[in-house]
C-alpha cells in the first residue's frame, strides 16, 4: 500500500512522510555559508540528497565524481560548535 493512500501520513513538497514528522523548508532550520574550502584537502566532500539528506560523496555514488581542486567549495559547518 501507498502512503497517499495509507492513514497517518501527508503530502509535502517532497512526498509523503508520517504525520508525526514536520516538513521545514531548509532555510528555516539552516544558512548558507560563505566558507570556502581553500588549502584544506582533508575535508570529505558531501551532498545534499533527497532520500538520505547530508551524505558523503564517496558513500552515496561509490566513485570520485567531484573535482580534484575542491578549494572553491563551500564549507559545511556544524551550527552546534
Amino acid at each position: 500500500m501507498s502512503p497517499a493512500r495509507k492513514e497517518g501520513y501527508y503530502r509535502t513538497p517532497v512526498g509523503w512522510i508520517p504525520t508525526q514528522w514536520r516538513f521545514l523548508p531548509i532555510d528555516t532550520i539552516a544558512q548558507e555559508s560563505t566558507l570556502r574550502n581553500g588549502n584544506n584537502t582533508s575535508l570529505p566532500v558531501i551532498l545534499c540528497s533527497k532520500h538520505v539528506g547530508f551524505v558523503r560523496s564517496l558513500d552515496y555514488f561509490k566513485k570520485k565524481i567531484f573535482s580534484d581542486d575542491t578549494s572553491n567549495y563551500k564549507v559545511v559547518r556544524d551550527g552546534l560548535k
